[in-house]
């Protein structure tokens, strides 16, 4: 499991999702598969950093300090 962080193909997961695997592929349906590559990892925090070849049409995600936040924006916490 994963999110898309910006149409270039950069998906955010978790550590423990990739470990060590060299290749990887990944697939929103299921059918389709694209290669995918561990740019950064982090065991720590379990989080690993991929880049793919899936390009998609989306909004980047936007990176704020929690202390930009307000109440009833819209968050997502990974882990």
């Amino acid at each position: 499991s994963g999110f898309f962080i910006n149409e270039d193909g950069y998906v955010l997961t978790a550590f423990h999702v990739v470990g060590v695997e060299p290749k990887l592929q990944i697939s929103q349906d299921k059918e389709n598969f694209f290669r995918a590559k561990v740019i950064y990892k982090e065991e720590k925090f379990d989080l690993a950093l991929l880049e793919t070849e899936f390009k998609r049409n989306i909004k980047p995600l936007i990176w704020l300090d929690r202390s930009d936040l307000s109440i009833n924006d819209p968050i997502f916490s990974v882990g």
